[in-house]
């Protein structure tokens, strides 16, 4: 009896241990589970999942369903990034990589690339003007440029100082030409280019210097390109007379308007017509970027010849238009 009673406990100690290692199809127990629950309802969560930041040792021993201790942490196979983890071989710039060949604008593309920002668009009742002011008043060297964008196919006049009676630095078309020049009646001094093409954005410009004789010289660039040059012109009492300036009432778009009180040398006009420049350059007398997209026209140069769009402060039927395709 005494024999038996011990076997039998160490019988049954051994179908425990058998049952909880091997579990029946439904059930499933874990070593330290309570009541079992269905293997539908929970999915067995193994050891140890290959993602530990470290060893075994750094959070104690571990075993393995069997009971054996596992070793020191070994990563899965798929554990971490792959063994071909990084960039391609033919990562990075490729030899081909930067501007191609035939990158940048055509020789025809006329303004420079790059955003464009407002312009002022005009037709035949609509305008911009300023006041007349004693610096516009120069008896010696000055000069005159603008961006033009001309739909006209007649004659027109797009910007100038003056009146119907005395204009100076005015621009337009005649006969198809676009000119350039000073008319004090009966008197008139037009300098002329070739035909203004339609719809292109166009840099014009008008350079005038006194000679020794006190007569003038006067120079007409186009897209900075010298077209037309005259000498020995009558004595200008005033390159500005005392008229303020404007543009418009013609079907044209304008930008970056520059006056000057030195004369340009072509160089210097190449040099900076296609971009926007600073008001602050000696003998910028005016500037006006038509960038506002409001009622007011600012000047930026120390001048502060401020334009007003049409005959008010406030919108009126005479204003222009401001459009987003300026030259720059």
């Amino acid at each position: 009896m005494r024999v038996w009673v011990p076997a039998l406990a160490a019988g049954c100690s051994l179908l425990a241990g058998c049952y909880l290692t091997h579990p029946q199809d439904g059930e499933v127990f874990r070593r330290d589970a309570g009541p079992a629950v269905a293997r539908d309802a929970v999915t067995p969560t193994p050891l140890f999942d290959g993602n530990l930041p470290g060893p075994d040792s750094a959070i104690g021993p571990r075993f393995d369903a069997a009971g054996s201790r596992l070793d020191a942490f070994t990563p899965r196979r798929d554990a971490g990034p792959p063994l071909d983890a990084g960039p391609p071989p033919d990562a990075g710039p490729r030899p081909d990589a930067g501007p191609r060949p035939d990158a940048g604008p055509p020789p025809d593309a006329g303004p420079p690339p790059g955003p464009r920002r407002p312009a002022l668009r005009f037709d035949r009742t609509t305008y911009f003007e300023t006041a007349d002011a004693p610096r516009f008043d120069a008896d010696e060297d000055s000069a005159f440029e603008v961006w033009v964008r001309s739909r006209e196919t007649g004659d027109a006049d797009f910007c100038q100082k003056g009146d119907n009676f005395a204009r100076h630095n005015f621009v337009g078309v005649r006969s198809g030409r676009v000119v350039m020049g000073w008319e004090a009646a009966p008197a008139t001094h037009f300098l002329g280019g070739p035909a203004l093409p339609v719809n292109v954005w166009t840099h014009l410009a008008l350079v005038i210097t006194e000679e020794p004789s006190g007569l003038h010289s006067a120079r007409f660039y186009m897209d900075g390109v010298l077209r037309d040059e005259r000498r020995d012109l009558p004595d200008l009492q005033r390159s500005f007379n005392e008229v303020g300036f404007s543009c418009g009432n013609a079907d044209v778009d304008v930008d970056e308007i520059r006056v000057w009180r030195v004369g340009r040398s072509a160089d210097a006009i190449v040099a900076n017509m296609g971009d926007r420049i600073s008001g602050s350059i000696p003998g910028m007398i005016a500037y006006w970027r038509l960038d506002e997209r409001g009622q007011i026209v600012s000047d930026y140069t120390a001048s502060g010849t401020v334009g007003i769009l049409g005959r008010l402060t406030t919108p009126d039927p005479e204003d222009p238009t401001w459009i987003r395709d300026g030259v720059f």
